[in-house]
């Protein structure tokens, strides 16, 4: 039974791992929950047995912290007790948190069962606060602590696609469980999997997944259906980043006229489709005709949403790479700081699609020679992605960056980062796509003996 101390964390670490608990403690206090830990709490003199299940009756959620060596020594018996509170009050909640080093099949079999909390592929603070948070945090309606799906949501929002996607399928593998593998909740769940894998760079799983959605919600709603356009225009994204131009195509324009039934051609949904069609365009070298579709995807945009809205800086950034193709560098320029201005109100400094811009302005520096600040865009831009682990991105970051230390006389650098941004656009566009294409002409114009 909880008295007064409603809603403290209690925090259970093995000794070797205590400091890295104090840290967690504090960042959690800071951001205004209360914890109560054994090595920072417990008062000397006092039964460190009585006092621990005292604590432990007072917390809502027990936090295991779990390190290179696994749960060990007086910790055994804190788990052992949160196990026993868990069985006794459902309410209760246990979440394990793996350090680096840390291994699920090293969690006692009682714990493998629990959700985890990731830390072992990020290394920021910030990340790490906002990734403990969001799995920690409560639903301000039930005052329950998030659900999967919910979790997953507070750090996709957040830029941190990769912790997000064991929330999600979690999420999805308990929905199949209980409404079977056709049900519309389940293409929803897929829906947000296969995007968190897109903004990674993992094409195919973000391909299976959204393809899989288009299926459930064409049995669902029919093939007219405003989700089958989201599933459609997603898909031909992802075809038109592999190179696949008359599927992309042909996706995108069906998808473009099931909006046009369903949200008119004032909508943002249409200017959405407006601006997809035009990528395809882009690369089949019809820059004029991309321009056009941009520019008008841009006025229904500002339209309907004003001019500092965050799809304003997409279709800015969007129309800032065309101007680039065709060597209007100061338009592009332009657009590509009022992006990333609204970008930055919007989402804070260290956002994924700060990135972006940060990337795209790099590169309209690099061309019109003012490397200094090139290089302080690309190397913020390489900050965030490899924070992020956002692949596609990374690569792009990596490419632009190999051409900056040529142009410095940095011949040795500059091939390092076109291998580095080669082999990640072969993992995430395919062999074929122009990006890698340019990518291994300009490593192999590196390579080239002098």
């Amino acid at each position: 039974m909880q008295t007064e101390g409603d809603h403290q964390i209690f925090i259970s670490s093995a000794a070797e791992d205590q400091k890295k608990a104090r840290d967690i403690a504090r960042m959690l206090s800071q951001a205004g929950m209360k914890t109560w830990m054994a090595a920072i709490d417990l008062v000397p003199g006092r039964s460190w047995e009585k006092e621990t299940k005292l604590a432990l009756d007072r917390s809502e959620l027990a936090l295991i912290i779990i390190g290179r060596q696994g749960v060990s020594g007086q910790q055994s018996s804190e788990v052992k007790a949160a196990l026993k509170r868990s069985v006794q009050d459902q309410r209760f909640k246990i979440v394990p948190l793996l350090l680096t080093g840390g291994q699920i099949a090293k969690l006692p079999t009682a714990l493998q069962a629990y959700q985890v909390v990731d830390f072992r592929d990020v290394e920021e603070g910030g990340k790490r606060l906002i990734r403990l948070v969001s799995a920690l945090s409560e639903d301000p309606d039930t005052g329950e602590i998030g659900e999967d799906e919910t979790v997953g949501d507070r750090l996709h929002e957040s830029g941190d696609s990769s912790g997000a996607l064991p929330y999600y399928q979690k999420a999805l593998s308990i929905a199949t469980a209980r409404f079977g593998d056709t049900h519309p909740n389940i293409a929803k769940l897929q829906r947000k999997l296969a995007r968190a894998f897109f903004e990674k760079g993992d094409m195919l799983a973000a391909e299976r997944y959204f393809s899989s959605a288009l299926t459930i919600d064409e049995m669902s709603y029919g093939a007219s259906h405003e989700m089958v356009a989201d599933d459609l225009s997603s898909l031909g994204r992802i075809y038109a980043l592999r190179g696949e131009l008359d599927r992309a195509q042909e996706t995108l324009a069906r998808a473009m006229e099931i909006v046009k039934q369903t949200q008119g051609n004032e909508s943002p949904e249409f200017a959405a489709s407006l601006s997809n069609l035009a990528s395809v365009s882009v690369i089949r070298g019809d820059r004029e005709h991309a321009k056009q579709l941009l520019e008008e995807a841009l006025r229904i945009t500002i339209a309907i949403e004003g001019n500092r809205h965050p799809d304003v800086a997409v279709r800015l950034l969007n129309l800032a790479g065309v101007l680039y193709d065709m060597g209007d560098f100061e338009e592009a320029k332009k657009n590509l700081e009022t992006a990333l201005d609204i970008t930055r109100e919007v989402y804070g400094d260290d956002h994924p699609k700060v990135a972006g811009c940060l990337n795209n302005l790099g590169g309209v520096y690099l061309i019109i020679g003012d490397l200094r600040r090139a290089e302080d865009c690309l190397l913020g831009a390489l900050r965030i992605s490899e924070s992020n682990m956002m692949q596609l991105d990374l690569a792009v970051t990596l490419a632009n960056l190999a051409n900056l230390r040529h142009m410095q006389g940095d011949t040795e650098a500059a091939v390092n980062l076109a291998r580095r941004a080669l082999s990640l656009f072969e993992q995430t566009v395919g062999l074929d796509h122009p990006w890698t294409k340019q990518t291994r002409a300009h490593l192999a114009l590196l390579e080239k003996p002098a």
